[in-house]
C-alpha cells in the first residue's frame, strides 16, 4: 500500500504562479533576464505544498524581484494545465498587477533563493512585446499562459482612470481580459 501512495505523490501535478507587473503610464512590463539560458521571463515560480496560487504569486514576486504586492494588487488572468516537453504537466496560474509610474516598485535580485534572474528591466510595450524579447522568452509566447493572455496594445483612451470608466472597464480595456 505504501508503494501505491508514494508513486501517486511523485505523479502529483506541480503548480506555478506567474505575474505580469505592468506600468500603465509608460506602457511597460517588468521582465527578468535569466542566468541559466539568458532568456526573458516574468516573476513567478512553483507553489509550495498547500500554498494557494494568489499567495504563491505574492511570495514568488517578492523573492524574485523584491516587489511587495498585496492580495488586492493582483488580478487573476487565467489558470491552465500545460504539458512540458517530456510529458510533465504543470498547472499555471497567471496574474497581473498594475502600477502607475509615480509609484513604480524598486526591483532587486538579492532575495531570490535560487538565483534565477540576474536583472529586472521595465520593457516598453507600446505596440506589444518587442520582437527581440518575443523571440527570446524562457517560455515561448504560444505556451506562455500569462503573456499569451495579455493584450498590451489597447488604445490610449482606455488607459485614463477617472474619466468615467469603472475599474473593471479600465482594467478590462487595458488587458482584454475581463476577470
Amino acid at each position: 500500500m505504501d508503494d501505491f501512495w508514494s508513486g501517486f505523490t511523485k505523479r502529483a501535478m506541480k503548480e506555478v504562479s506567474t505575474v505580469g507587473i505592468i506600468d500603465i503610464d509608460k506602457r511597460t512590463l517588468l521582465m527578468g533576464k535569466r542566468r541559466d539560458n539568458q532568456k526573458w521571463t516574468t516573476p513567478g515560480g512553483h507553489l509550495e505544498a498547500g500554498e494557494k496560487p494568489l499567495l504563491g504569486a505574492i511570495r514568488e514576486v517578492r523573492e524574485e524581484s523584491g516587489v511587495e504586492l498585496g492580495e488586492d494588487d493582483l488580478i487573476h488572468v487565467k489558470s491552465k494545465v500545460v504539458t512540458k516537453p517530456g510529458g510533465e504537466k504543470l498547472k499555471i496560474h497567471a496574474f497581473k498587477a498594475f502600477f502607475g509610474s509615480e509609484r513604480l516598485p524598486q526591483t532587486t535580485v538579492k532575495y531570490d533563493p535560487d538565483d534565477e534572474v540576474y536583472r529586472w528591466k521595465w520593457v516598453p510595450m507600446p505596440g506589444g512585446l518587442p520582437k527581440e524579447i518575443k523571440e527570446n522568452l524562457h517560455v515561448p509566447l504560444g505556451d506562455n499562459v500569462l503573456l499569451d493572455n495579455l493584450n498590451l496594445s489597447a488604445p490610449d483612451e482606455t488607459l485614463e482612470p477617472g474619466k468615467g470608466l469603472s475599474k473593471a472597464a479600465f482594467w478590462g480595456g487595458f488587458c482584454g481580459v475581463c476577470v
